[in-house]
């Protein structure tokens, strides 16, 4: 590729401001072990956390918490006691505005039931339920359905799976089991729920068979909107798979995100799998894993371009786990894997793309035993963003966005700055300092067409702008 050329310019254009990213690594501590199990972008821009608070098993509390767009802690909300234990495993913003949080209780001898909660927009418990039998039963997963009733799934003893619907105000409306025709005494369940356009649902999660022995198999069922099954599709090799998240695809198809271990000497993966609308796999991709690590996807998320994000852990040998997210395009072709932690293990569960195009996840962070929040910019990165804070006193722009040859600068800077491209797949084509003046000309002539991002930095501020070069 042909360097790129800084021109000085001294006429007056018109200009295009720069879309604005926010980026940050939060960890929160409440004096005991905590973990992000899920997370939701807010209404207003901030993000909304449902997991545990404990230091072992039998102590644990549900744990919700609340931040602002800039990751800064704005209510928390524990609920239990020393005398039951609760944990959240899902939560979702309301139509009517508040929270509803999924998970489990244990009430007596640690037998746990399906537990909801019902929150304000300030974090009060409106109301809580708990559902079951004097057997064991959690809540996985839980969406907000088009008349505004609650549809869980649910775990029952570890060998039965299905969906509970309740409605606004914690009411039962019906419960919805399963005979997923595998052996029926062991790893039976469905991880996740999630809403198609027509009203029904998709499920996702894991079943044991009893020919295949030890390995597991994914499982994906569609049901209409009263909970009966469709559909009921495996995949999977000899070395087991397992589902943790489906939703529909930005194309009305559905999107699957799991692990999978192609062998029984391997490790595991991420195994990422579209379906049509009937259960027809449309494409089937892996990642990572081999004989040298352990990473898997236990998160996915549509993003705006039609790809997707997906997020969970990754473990090489003698290193320590740490969280990492991977976004994909529409045929599930990986763009870049950004990962994050410190020495000790860490652990993403939950991925979401932002309304200003960066990602969210959420986790645990093992060196200070914290819930782990991090917001990346659009190319999964923490340190190539905007501080709009910093950023509010100064003028970045960049014209046009869709060029040929020349991209214009304009800046009030008042101290050098510098310049860098970078392409999709996060790499750096190029980087200068440029003297402070009030315009430049960027010359991407050489370069193949596509989509670039140009970034700005200096002392004050850090601004990037997506480009696209065309013929």
């Amino acid at each position: 590729m042909k360097k790129l050329i800084i021109l000085l310019l001294f006429t007056t254009l018109n200009t295009i401001g720069f879309s604005q990213q926010i980026w940050f690594e939060k960890m929160y501590n409440f004096g005991h072990a905590e973990a992000g199990n899920f997370v939701v972008q807010t209404p207003d821009s901030g993000y909304v956390v449902a997991g545990r608070e404990g230091i072992a098993i039998g102590d644990f509390k549900m744990l919700l918490i609340k931040t602002d767009k800039h990751g800064v802690l704005q209510w928390s909300n524990f609920i239990g006691s020393g005398t039951n234990e609760v944990i959240a495993n899902s939560i979702i913003n309301c139509s009517s505005g508040g929270y509803a949080a999924v998970g489990e209780i244990s009430l007596a001898a640690y037998v746990p039931d399906i537990y909801v909660v019902r929150l304000n927009n300030n974090g009060d418990t409106i109301w809580t339920h708990h559902y079951g039998t004097p057997i064991y039963e959690k809540g996985t997963s839980i969406v907000e359905t088009p008349n505004h009733n609650f549809a869980i799934s649910f775990i029952q003893d570890n060998d039965t799976t299905g969906i509970l619907e309740i409605d606004s105000l914690g009411n039962e409306l019906w419960w919805k089991k399963y005979s997923l025709y595998y052996n029926t005494t062991n790893n039976n369940y469905f991880r996740s729920i999630s809403l198609l356009a027509d009203g029904g649902f998709v499920l996702s999660g894991v079943a044991q068979q009893t020919y295949i022995g030890s390995a597991t198999q994914g499982i994906i069922m569609r049901t209409d909107s009263l909970g009966d099954s469709l559909w009921l599709k495996q995949f999977g090799g000899v070395g087991g798979d397992e589902f943790f998240q489906a939703g529909e695809s930005p194309d009305g198809n559905i999107i699957v995100g799991g692990i999978s271990a192609p062998n029984l000497t391997s490790g595991y993966g991420s195994h990422i799998l579209k379906l049509d609308l009937n259960g027809n796999a449309i494409w089937t991709k892996y990642y990572g894993g081999g004989n040298t690590a352990d990473d898997g996807c236990v998160s996915i998320s549509n993003c705006s371009d039609g790809g997707y994000i997906i997020g969970g852990t990754v473990r090489s040998v003698g290193l320590s786990d740490d969280m990492f997210i991977t976004r994909l395009n529409s045929n599930g072709d990986s763009l870049w894997t950004k990962s994050f932690g410190g020495p000790d293990a860490d652990y993403g569960y939950s991925v979401k793309q932002t309304y200003d195009g960066g990602h969210i996840i959420t986790g645990f962070n093992g060196t200070a035993v914290d819930v782990y929040l991090v917001k990346t910019d659009s190319l999964g990165n923490t340190d190539v963003g905007i501080n709009e804070i910093a950023a509010s006193s100064l003028v970045f722009s960049a014209y046009p966005n869709l060029t040929k040859d020349v991209i214009y600068l304009k800046t009030d800077e008042k101290e050098d700055y510098t310049v860098t491209i970078i392409d999709l797949g996060g790499r750096t084509l190029f980087e200068t300092v440029v003297s402070k003046t009030n315009e430049n000309k960027i010359d991407l002539s050489g370069y193949d067409n596509g989509i670039y991002f140009l970034k700005i930095s200096s002392t004050k501020c850090n601004a990037t702008k997506k480009i696209i070069k065309i013929e």
